[in-house]
């Protein structure tokens, strides 16, 4: 039984390659090549799949007739073999041949494809662009064109790497200032009187560290801990005007108030800066766990945590 012959007529009737068949059976094309010079055979799970593939019963690849009418051809070479490699359009019934089948789809014909082309299958939501079924990037949960699509998942992936960069950068900064304060109540722990002593001075120093651990990591994102922390610094005092009067006293009163409001201003930027560091500080201590969650999620998921 020509295996082999059988291969190679049914694979180039279905307008494939060696190695576009070997792709839909996940494997090489030099085991299609083997199979089709005969050097070796697939098993029978193989055999099941080239069937699907082919579009054929498998009692029709093992029917001996075929061997006997392929052995009948071989002797009569007036016969012409193209008799047997001619095939339709699955939608209309056209004859196939090299100038009328499609370019995407090799069982039907152009007009056909021309025909699903013209079929409008919604508008993208994006750019406008009329789709139809071979210019459709996804379906759910907005219809968008093939084009839209990539770009949409070229700016996923381009986000995911920035958020990852973002994290490494908070992780890397936050470990580098903690180291200093950690090391100081280390060294301070040393010159304790007793281990009591010690102990408190290193759990309170810990404590202390993970609170600014926290903060630090979390201005880099977007949460409630950098809400407060830039609402603090951000936080600005309008001062009242000043009437006077245009003589030397009156000008000397100008400056003389202008002067105690703006130290007066900058004293209250500097209280709601600390307010808003301690408030921060405290907050961060509940919230780092989930948002470490949450940034995990956002550099799997491609999305934006930048805190401006």
């Amino acid at each position: 039984m020509d295996y082999g012959k059988r291969i190679s007529t049914y694979r180039k009737l279905k307008g494939l390659t060696q190695a576009e068949l070997g792709k839909e059976l996940n494997v090489s094309s030099q085991a299609v090549s083997k199979w089709e010079q005969n050097q070796s055979q697939p098993d029978l799970d193989t055999v099941n799949k080239l069937c699907s593939i082919f579009d054929i019963p498998i009692a029709e690849f093992f029917d001996e007739e075929i061997k006997t009418k392929n052995a009948i051809e071989d002797k009569t070479p007036q016969k012409t073999p193209e008799v047997e490699n001619i095939r339709h359009c699955r939608e209309c019934g056209t004859q196939l041949n090299a100038f009328n089948t499609s370019v995407h789809d090799y069982s039907i014909c152009r007009s056909c494809e021309r025909a699903r082309s013209n079929k409008q299958l919604g508008v993208c939501m994006e750019c406008g662009t009329v789709i139809t079924e071979f210019n459709l990037g996804q379906s759910s949960p907005k219809v968008l064109c093939s084009n839209c699509t990539a770009n949409k998942q070229e700016k996923k992936r381009a986000d995911r790497a920035i958020s990852a960069r973002r994290r490494t950068k908070a992780y890397i900064v936050a470990s580098i200032i903690c180291l200093i304060p950690l090391i100081i109540f280390i060294a301070s722990s040393t010159t304790a009187t007793s281990v009591g002593e010690a102990f408190e001075i290193i759990g309170f120093g810990l404590v202390l560290v993970y609170l600014l651990f926290a903060l630090i990591f979390q201005l880099y994102f977007d949460g409630p801990v950098s809400d407060v922390f830039f609402w603090g610094i951000t936080r600005t005092v309008r001062m009242p005007g000043v009437i006077f009067t245009l003589d030397i006293g009156g000008i000397i009163f100008l400056i003389t108030v202008k002067l105690a409001l703006a130290i007066l201003s900058f004293l209250l930027g500097v209280f709601f800066a600390l307010l808003g560091l301690l408030i921060a500080s405290l907050i961060a201590g509940f919230t780092f766990p989930f948002m470490v969650i949450k940034v995990n999620r956002s550099v799997r998921e491609g999305s934006d945590l930048s805190p401006i």
